[in-house]
């Protein structure tokens, strides 16, 4: 796929000139969370997320459908954040779905 010279912006990235990038692919969607620096230390930030990702070239859709998901926990600790690994089966992406609950029953 060869993309045009141009400013593009993307989830707060921009990319100045893409003809630097011809016969790369780029994703620049960032699944991720943490906390914020007024939450208290031992505070839990969770993300669950379900994707549905394709290719298109131009303005045509050239790739069946992937499906992907993201799930994530961290909790804050007096350094900053780390995973936090109560939940089996937490901190991981994956084909697929997953449950989007809190403890991913």
């Amino acid at each position: 796929m060869t993309c045009p010279t141009r400013l593009v912006t993307l989830c707060g990235m921009t990319i100045h000139n893409l003809e630097d990038h011809l016969g790369k692919v780029y994703d620049v969607d960032a699944p991720g969370t943490g906390n914020v620096p007024a939450d208290p230390v031992n505070t839990i930030a969770r993300l669950r997320a379900n994707f549905r990702q394709w290719a298109i070239s131009g303005s045509q859709k050239v790739s069946d459908d992937m499906n992907w998901f993201s799930r994530i926990s961290v909790i804050k600790t007096a350094n900053g954040d780390v995973l936090s690994n109560e939940i089996a089966g937490d901190n991981v992406a994956g084909i697929g779905t997953t449950n989007l609950s809190w403890n991913l029953q």
